[in-house]
């Protein structure tokens, strides 16, 4: 069962989809798609942004080494073309959009 609570920003965010879906795939770039590499590297960033931008917070979250969270956002923010706290905003609402309507919906980044 799913409270609202937990959706109700995805919820406004997608009541218009192609904005949403576009949204989310521009901000998303290089870390769109469904493949492990970028599915393993959103999640570090969810956890990561979640943690606030704290690497050993992290690691204790995904069960991981403190290196292993630095190397991976240091992997997701080349494939950004930008330091993650540029758009920091954006980009969690973005990996929010991914994790729930998935990152590879609407096949690909519609045209504006």
């Amino acid at each position: 069962m799913v409270d609202f609570h937990d959706v109700r920003l995805v919820a406004l965010l997608t009541a218009d989809s192609s904005d949403a879906l576009s949204f989310m795939h521009d901000e998303l770039g290089g870390l769109g798609g469904s493949g492990e590499t970028p599915s393993v590297l959103r999640e570090t960033l969810r956890a990561y942004l979640g943690c606030n931008c704290r690497p050993q917070d992290t690691a204790r979250t995904l069960f991981v080494a403190k290196n292993t969270v630095i190397y991976r956002v240091k992997r997701a923010e080349e494939l950004l073309g930008h330091d993650i706290r540029a758009r920091q905003l954006e980009l969690g609402v973005a990996l929010r959009l991914a994790a729930v309507i998935g990152p590879d919906a609407g096949s690909a980044s519609p045209a504006r």
